[in-house]
């Protein structure tokens, strides 16, 4: 059976893990001062592109792709441009 202060032991366990967990999310969502200068500057230079457009380039920088497929054409990661 377990006493009362390795019930709290636990309970402070636990809540300090939750704790750190919420810590954690919060710090990993933030989105930095510099970051929203450098959206604020390229942000206009991208108004005219789809989403999906936008959504397959973004995976293809992530996964360090030289190029993607965007309705069956293919395009470069480095600047966006048509294959030739």
């Amino acid at each position: 059976m377990i006493k009362m202060n390795q019930k709290t032991l636990v309970w402070v366990a636990i809540l300090g893990g939750a704790g750190y967990g919420i810590w954690w999310m919060v710090k990993n969502m933030h989105v930095t001062p510099r970051e929203k200068n450098i959206l604020t500057i390229f942000g206009g230079n991208f108004d005219g592109f789809q989403d999906e457009f936008l959504k397959a380039w973004a995976g293809a920088k992530k996964a360090n792709s030289p190029e993607f497929t965007f309705n069956g054409k293919v395009y470069l990661t480095d600047g966006g441009r048509a294959k030739k």
